[in-house]
């Protein structure tokens, strides 16, 4: 890929576009610090030159040595060539280290990069949180409606030449996978779609269709698609070689930030190491929480597991979980009563969370927030509705496990009686919780 770029170095300069000033203003607007930007696939500089104008410094990387030898230079941007050979950890060394860079960006490239590398390079990379990511292309162009028709007639037999990869660009980005929480400014499936104006002569013009890697590698093989009659006939459409036009480029946009939060589906067939390794590696994790979850889960299998992803020292688990509630004093003997008849169907796991964990085996060590057999008592308040609130009882495994059974526990009559007491399904009321928590880290 450096070679085919190496010999199209000195059309990209002379022939590429060059990106509205607004682009940069609209990034710099959506990352709250500007210390660190890297533009990969930076050719010969044309986007590090304009996030430089909003950042304190820039690192433009190319696999192509031709390429950077011809970038355009400025005091905020340090031009570094990465060959294919390069490692990711000297990538990162020479960026700037992990969790560092204020923005990334990649302009009309990132389609020939090994994706999901590149994308584990950015997570490693981007300040957290507010680090943004924003990748870039464009594909079709106006000029006027004559020129449009007799430059479509060429594209279409261009077609059959381009490399698998450009189809993410004719598609406008709208098929690449792009694994970012949204910024506002294009995500996955939706690109920003943008115009980007550009005032060149017929020349100029030419010069970027020259520019295309499919028109070097055809020609490599003995095909002129831009053969002197095909110019000829474009350049009439256009108007003469030396009338300035405005060409309106249809450009797309993707830019997101890194999820703090990634959902993982751990079936039950998923072993302990495959589990580790999805989450990241032993001693990694400092916390690890469950939530009103715990008492389901093979305790000691979960705790060998615990164990070996905290990180030692310092690394914590939690786990809390809640069980009566008190709203008021005509409210809560009608739900007492209610509660009452449930007992008997809750899976005795549930046990647990009755004894407000207090009977839970918890072998780790005590950082003062609930202990084994001593757990931390806390309320948790929510305001609610009544009908809010009924969804909860809804929920309830008792509740289904019951109607399975063909024992509606939620009669008409019972809600009935809870809603009167409540005050109405409309009325909001805080809702006390009774909640309870243990904490620890591994003993060492």
């Amino acid at each position: 890929m450096a070679g085919l770029f190496d010999r199209q170095a000195d059309v990209y300069v002379d022939a590429r576009p060059t990106y509205p000033s607004e682009w940069y203003s609209m990034l710099a607007a959506v990352t709250p610090r500007r210390t660190l930007a890297w533009d990969v696939g930076t050719g010969n500089g044309q986007a590090a030159l304009g996030v430089a104008e909003h950042y304190e410094q820039v690192i433009g990387t190319d696999v192509s040595e031709a390429q950077l030898k011809r970038a355009m230079p400025h005091p905020r941007v340090r031009y570094v060539h990465t060959p294919p050979s390069i490692s990711d950890e000297e990538i990162i060394s020479v960026v700037g280290g992990e969790n560092s860079v204020d923005l990334v960006t990649v302009a009309q490239a990132v389609h020939w990069f090994d994706l999901p590398n590149f994308y584990s390079l950015v997570a490693r990379l981007l300040r957290k949180p507010g680090g943004v990511l924003a990748i870039w292309g464009y594909n079709d162009c106006t000029v006027n409606p004559e020129f449009d028709l007799v430059f479509k007639r060429f594209h279409d037999t261009t077609l059959d030449f381009w490399d698998p990869r450009i189809q993410h660009i004719f598609d406008g980005y709208s098929t690449l996978s792009f694994p970012f929480e949204s910024v506002g400014l294009g995500s996955e499936g939706k690109p920003l779609m943008l115009d980007m104006p550009i005032e060149t002569s017929f020349d100029g013009f030419i010069g970027m269709v020259r520019s295309w890697s499919m028109v070097a590698t055809t020609k490599e093989r003995g095909v002129d698609l831009l053969s002197e009659e095909v110019v000829k006939e474009l350049e009439i459409a256009w108007g003469g070689s030396e009338l300035i036009q405005t060409v309106i480029y249809k450009a797309f946009m993707l830019a997101g930030k890194v999820k703090m939060v990634r959902y993982l589906h751990t079936p039950l067939s998923i072993s302990d190491d495959e589990l580790i390794s999805s989450l990241g590696e032993e001693n990694s994790v400092d916390l690890i929480t469950v939530a009103q979850a715990v008492h389901w889960f093979d305790l000691p299998n979960f705790y060998s597991l615990v164990t070996r992803l905290l990180k030692k020292p310092g690394g914590i688990v939690a786990v809390w979980g809640y069980n009566e509630f008190a709203v008021s004093p005509i409210f809560d003997p009608v739900l007492k009563r209610f509660r009452d008849t449930t007992m008997q169907f809750w899976d005795p796991h549930i046990g647990y969370v009755f004894d407000d964990y207090s009977t839970l085996p918890s072998p780790f060590e005590s950082i003062g927030l609930g202990t084994e057999g001593k757990p931390l008592m806390l309320d948790m308040q929510k305001e609610t509705s009544f009908e809010g609130f009924l969804g909860l009882l809804r929920s309830w495994s008792a509740v289904t496990t019951a109607k399975e059974r063909g024992i509606d526990l939620l009669s008409q009559g019972v809600v009935k009686e809870l809603e009167s007491s409540w005050g109405g399904p409309k009325l909001i009321r805080t809702v006390i919780y009774k909640s309870f928590m243990l904490a620890g880290k591994v003993r060492l």
